[in-house]
């Protein structure tokens, strides 16, 4: 499955690096956007500024463990909730589902039964109030459709690459908030954090000359500084 042909966005939590990574390179590649978290209150920051279908976090974790997080997240939040564990004793696992997760799973796990459980959490869990996404979004002379994915002129379709579409999806969410660059970065973007600035950079400026007026002056596809995208219609 190719990149971006998901717009449900997912965050990884879990103080190891290499293998939030990797976790992170496989959803993105299944289609996901993906964000990662070192730990709970890096998390619980990403959570106040990002709109976040699901969460999968390890329970061992420095500062609160994931079973701790997870308590926190239900007193003001039903976003769905994914537990890692190598802890394989029952209690353990009924902890966690006590503490409100949507599902436990046990470490080693299959990369492919891990996807399985993550789309059937998103099937069971409610998606939101309809109302609260914007169903037109209006850009000057230009229109945008986060459910079609369609960005029209008048009755002309202009055409957008699946990762534009994406992009003006996800950014169309949460209009006049930024979005950082790293929830659009595929692993074809480089390894270095630098490289990946620049690509992620070139297929926005892409995108701004198919409606921006002036697209090195933008109007509503803005770059805000050191945070990543925002857009701001009219």
């Amino acid at each position: 499955m190719a990149a971006y042909s998901n717009s449900s966005h997912l965050l990884v939590v879990d103080d190891d690096e290499r293998l939030r990574t990797l976790l992170q390179r496989y959803l993105v590649r299944n289609g996901y956007w993906c964000s990662g978290a070192r730990d709970a209150v890096h998390a619980l920051r990403l959570l106040e500024r990002l709109w976040i279908d699901l969460v999968i976090m390890d329970v061992m974790m420095p500062g609160q463990s994931g079973i701790e997080l997870t308590e926190k997240l239900r007193r003001t939040s039903d976003v769905p909730i994914i537990v890692l564990s190598a802890k394989t004793d029952l209690e353990d696992r009924i902890d966690g589902l006590r503490a409100g997760a949507d599902d436990y799973v046990q470490k080693p796990y299959e990369p492919e039964e891990l996807l399985l459980r993550i789309e059937a959490v998103l099937r069971r869990s409610p998606q939101g109030d309809p109302a609260d996404i914007p169903q037109v979004i209006t850009m000057g002379e230009f229109e945008f459709s986060p459910v079609r994915g369609e960005l029209c002129r008048g009755d002309s379709i202009i055409h957008l690459t699946d990762f534009e579409q994406q992009l003006l999806r996800r950014l169309a969410q949460t209009p006049n908030r930024a979005v950082p660059r790293s929830e659009f970065m595929s692993e074809s973007d480089g390894a270095a954090g630098t490289v990946k600035d620049r690509a992620i950079d070139v297929r926005v400026s892409r995108l701004r000359q198919k409606f921006e007026a002036i697209p090195r002056r933008p109007r509503y596809l803005l770059t805000v500084r050191s945070e990543g995208y925002m857009l701001v219609p009219d």
